[in-house]
């Protein structure tokens, strides 16, 4: 699992040149619009479990693309004869990833017919194979990048795509997060948390925090369960719902998730309008991010498709953070960031817990320096220590706007958002997230911290609750700013590491197995992913006992709200 980055196959290796952008209009206007995007939807799904099993979208691994390459040779036609040649002449190269799927779904939507009939699985896999050419495309060039600035653009906006996390942590995570107040503030009593939280859900969906949170966990769920494969390589997922029918189903009322489902999905014609926004001036559609708030489309009066696995399971896990945002906005016209604040006090919560559970093993090694969060001794959000090694760990919430990365018309546009999160000078607000982690090594190093020595070997981390999208490019291209700003470059210090939440738990995992924090930080080579060395570590998926025994509660949870198990 991870992040996918390893170009796809696509025509142009073969033809030296890109399909005509008319030809896959003109392609996807010849079908019906929703039948389209059922299929497409249906081919996320499958893809979805492959990645889950940690296999590439290859023709090694996909049954589905074995199958659709023989239905190729049948056809006497010059495309398919290249999509043949192409894909079993690199049988372990990916064909496809999570942006290609919502480009082409962002095609059927504006192109498609009413009512018209479905693609053939070989019209799709030449689709795939054009469209692969076209979905990462900058609408305007900029001059005066370097080599490693455009590559560091281009890895931006692929990684905001293309990612798959262990469903059982993020449904964990999702659920378990807002479960306990915040540790200060006006909110930080159980009672207004309590008040707090239902307050949102009722303003927004007119339901209780508590039914919020059995709909998640159903519809999370769900997301995971479509896959009915048939043995000859065929695909059958179950993608279309109908909330209506899907809540008769259960022992809930038909209408209970009715307005949810409604406040996530859009009709055609108003993402027809989205995507239009957005068209690149040959017609193509550029940065389908709508999916991102919306990840079902309706069609027809009560059934709604999709997008796939991924983008609904995503928004799942941010849903009740941008309702909050609404919701304090409306409380709070004058401080609009404070909901901001109070989220990340609870996410630093959350990646303090998950230490504090993993310590309790007996195989973890290191010693938990950390203190009172936001105290005034505090050394970091988290500090490890292991013989002669420190970790020093930053939290942070580091929500991207969508601006910034997903609709990225330029490279400057996207190296943006980075310069200013990372690097960004204290200007009477807080400064960048790597600057204030080097102040505190600063501390270290004039012996502020007696608990650490001063010239211990020390080693800095960030955490995330959004993916910066982790790679070998995006750490040759930190070295280069650090060393312009003078940051991490004390004696001693070792490479700075960037993790999302959820590999920062895999790794802590890792350290409850006994392995040693010190081994893994100092054989990290210079530019590799953390994600990397966690893997070589162990292949296997370590799950926190802390977590399973939650996803355990949830499971019994779910269960009951079934009529028929």
């Amino acid at each position: 699992m991870g992040t996918r980055t390893i170009a796809c196959i696509s025509f142009s290796e073969a033809l030296n040149e890109k399909i005509n952008p008319q030809l896959l209009i003109n392609t996807f206007g010849r079908f019906g619009w929703s039948e389209t995007f059922r299929k497409l939807s249906q081919i996320a799904a499958d893809v979805n479990h492959l990645a889950l099993a940690q296999k590439s979208i290859c023709l090694e691994n996909w049954d589905w693309l074995k199958r659709t390459v023989e239905l190729c040779k049948k056809i006497d036609c010059p495309f398919t004869r290249v999509a043949v040649d192409l894909i079993q002449n690199n049988p372990t190269r990916p064909i496809i990833t999570e942006q290609t799927i919502y480009f082409l779904e962002a095609l059927a939507i504006l192109e498609g017919t009413d009512g018209g009939e479905t693609p053939s699985d070989e019209t799709v896999l030449v689709s795939i194979l054009a469209a692969n050419d076209y979905v990462h495309v900058w609408i305007k060039k900029d001059s005066g990048l370097s080599n490693l600035e455009k590559g560091l653009a281009d890895m931006a906006l692929i990684t905001r795509y293309n990612r798959i996390e262990d469903p059982l942590s993020q449904l964990v995570r999702t659920i378990q997060m807002p479960e306990n107040p915040p540790p200060r503030g006006a909110l930080s009593s159980a009672t207004q948390w309590d008040l707090f939280r239902n307050d949102v859900c009722k303003k927004s969906l007119s339901i209780s925090y508590t039914q919020y949170t059995d709909l998640l966990c159903l519809i999370f769920v769900w997301a995971n369960q479509w896959v009915i494969n048939k043995a000859n390589g065929d695909i059958n997922h179950q993608v279309a719902i109908s909330p209506l029918e899907f809540f008769s189903e259960t022992n809930l009322s038909k209408d209970f998730g009715s307005k949810f489902f409604y406040s996530m999905s859009l009709d055609r014609e108003k993402a027809k309008k989205e995507l239009n926004d957005l068209r690149r001036i040959d017609g193509l559609p550029h940065a389908p991010t709508f999916f991102f708030k919306y990840p079902f489309i309706r069609v027809g009066k009560d059934t709604i498709l999709p997008a796939s696995p991924w983008i609904v399971q995503q928004k799942l896990s941010v849903d009740f953070f941008w309702r909050a945002v609404e919701y304090w906005k409306g409380k709070h016209p004058k401080n609009n960031t404070g909901w901001f604040n109070v989220w990340g006090d609870i996410f630093e919560s959350w990646c303090r817990k998950i230490v504090e559970e993993a310590s309790r093993e007996p195989g973890f090694q290191a010693q938990i320096l950390t203190s009172t969060l936001g105290g005034k001794d505090e050394v970091e959000d988290i500090v490890l220590q292991e013989g002669e090694v420190t970790l020093l760990v930053s939290v942070k919430l580091a929500t991207i706007k969508e601006a910034s990365m997903k609709q990225a018309q330029s490279p400057t546009q996207a190296l943006a958002w980075y310069n200013d999160f990372f690097f960004k000078e204290e200007d009477g607000q807080r400064a960048g997230a790597l600057k204030l982690l080097n102040k505190k090594i600063d501390k270290v190093r004039a012996g502020d911290y007696s608990e650490i020595p001063c010239q211990q070997k020390v080693y800095p981390m960030l955490v995330t609750f959004d993916d910066l999208g982790e790679n070998d490019i995006l750490y040759k291209w930190l070295e280069k700013r650090c060393i312009k700003e003078q940051v991490f470059q004390q004696k001693n210090v070792g490479p700075i590491s960037i993790l999302n939440v959820d590999r920062f738990e895999r790794l802590i995992s890792l350290l409850r197995k006994g392995v040693s924090m010190g081994d893994i930080l100092a054989s990290r080579e210079k530019y590799e992913p953390m994600v990397s060395k966690i893997f070589k570590f162990s292949r296997t998926l370590h799950r926190l006992p802390y977590l399973k025994n939650l996803f355990d509660e949830e499971a019994i949870k779910i269960k009951k709200f079934f009529t028929k198990s």
